[in-house]
């Protein structure tokens, strides 16, 4: 399932400690679209420090930073590796979910936070990071012996496919386009299945309008 194409890559767990870090992290939430406030970044270095939180950059090697041509001496070094995107392996879910998401005893663990950033998506890195990800799941530190499950939680594939205001129609009322890419049924091609659907997310706009984004949940059984 892996592309061949995809290069090598490393977890590097986060540090929300190092200004520069952040600065980083807080840039590419920002990208996302998705929880990069002070607050929200401030709430998941709390959830590392409790162990419930596990977030890793995606890390390859910076091609540029082997380059043979000879630096300008007013110039920094290239850094040797990149910073391409973020996933997180969770024992908790914000908001807070039932059971079915997450358990105590980490026989549920919580994908959450993941991002590639768009320069990178044609690397075929997609499929490798879940592959890797589902491998750590199931060892310590980060995941554990006991991990039967992973669950997550991404758009419904309705507001792609399924015609209606309150579906493909919504985007119009954001002046944004209707999206032809899935998370949901790329998810669904990595053997996660749906067992439930629940509106969580509110959205305005500049009229005023505000909807109630509906998240497909999503698991898989990897033991």
């Amino acid at each position: 399932m892996i592309s061949k194409s995809a290069p090598s890559f490393t977890f590097v767990p986060v540090n929300l400690a190092d200004p520069k870090e952040y600065s980083e992290f807080q840039r590419q939430r920002t990208i996302c679209g998705w929880a990069f406030s002070d607050e929200t970044l401030a709430f998941y270095r709390e959830k590392q420090e409790q162990k419930l939180k596990s977030l890793f950059w995606i890390t390859i090697t910076n091609p540029g930073a082997s380059s043979a041509e000879t630096p300008n001496a007013e110039s920094e070094p290239a850094e040797s590796t990149l910073r391409v995107g973020h996933i997180s392996l969770d024992s908790y879910t914000d908001p807070p979910h039932s059971p079915e998401i997450v358990a105590e005893d980490k026989s549920t663990l919580a994908i959450q936070n993941f991002f590639i950033l768009p320069e990178h998506r044609k690397l075929g890195l997609g499929h490798a990071v879940m592959e890797k990800l589902e491998d750590v799941a199931r060892t310590e530190p980060y995941g554990s012996p006991n991990c039967q499950f992973l669950a997550l939680s991404t758009l419904t594939k309705k507001y792609v496919y399924d015609e209606g205001p309150e579906w493909r129609g919504l985007w119009a009322k954001f002046g944004l386009p209707a999206p032809d890419f899935s998370a949901h049924t790329w998810y669904e091609k990595r053997g996660y299945e749906m067992f439930k659907e629940e509106p969580r997310y509110p959205v305005t706009n500049e009229d005023g309008f505000t909807a109630l984004l509906v998240m497909a949940l999503m698991k898989k059984r990897i033991g």
